[in-house]
């Protein structure tokens, strides 16, 4: 976790802390984190006052990101209860796979999905590719490439797919509340809108 050295609360050098802080937002994430309290400066202004010497910031894209490494883990793992922590609890959840008959809603059919995926093969390793994260307020979303390397029946055999994964933010981390998964079309050509069919 990054962290971020405060000046330590002594004379001159509280004014270091001016440019540290943006927005209200930002400042009152701290103040519940860090224990820290408002004060005024000499100008008049809010000033932040931090009572600790280093405060932790986290990064929600990073933080949602590395959700990626920990799905990968505990499937390379075969370990369903881990894969489950990962999803909401308290909220509907979905998985599309790319079987015809992988359309799972609620966290029932979606561990069931992962059992019967657990017992055909087994993972060895995630290597992600191309990534793109959205974050905005306690939601977020994560679209990837990847290629998942797996043993079936002792033959080595790489799908590559493509990820869409939707998550919420609460007080314990991101939650999953879907994951999309689907393959490139194989007929259909660079520069093409659609399968040609042939």
């Amino acid at each position: 976790m990054p962290q971020v050295g405060w000046p330590q609360l002594v004379g001159e050098s509280r004014h270091q802390l001016d440019g540290y802080l943006t927005t209200e937002s930002c400042v009152a994430a701290l103040i519940d984190r860090a224990g820290a309290k408002w004060g005024n400066d000499s100008r008049g202004g809010l000033r932040f006052v931090a009572l600790w010497n280093t405060v932790p910031i986290v990064d929600p894209t990073e933080e949602l990101l590395a959700t990626l490494q920990t799905y990968a883990q505990a499937y390379c793992a075969k370990d369903v209860d881990s894969l489950m922590a990962l999803f909401s609890d308290d909220r509907h959840v979905s998985v599309i796979g790319t079987g015809q008959d992988e359309l799972c809603a609620g966290r029932e059919q979606v561990r069931e999905l992962f059992e019967r995926n657990f017992a055909d093969a087994t993972a060895t390793r995630f290597e992600f590719g191309w990534t793109d994260v959205i974050v905005t307020g306690s939601a977020g979303v994560i679209a990837a490439t990847l290629v998942i390397h797996l043993d079936v029946q002792g033959q080595r055999v790489r799908v590559p797919l493509r990820w869409t994964v939707v998550a919420v933010r609460s007080d314990d981390g991101w939650e999953w509340l879907h994951r999309h998964a689907s393959s490139s079309a194989g007929d259909q050509s660079e520069g093409a809108a659609y399968p040609t069919g042939r």
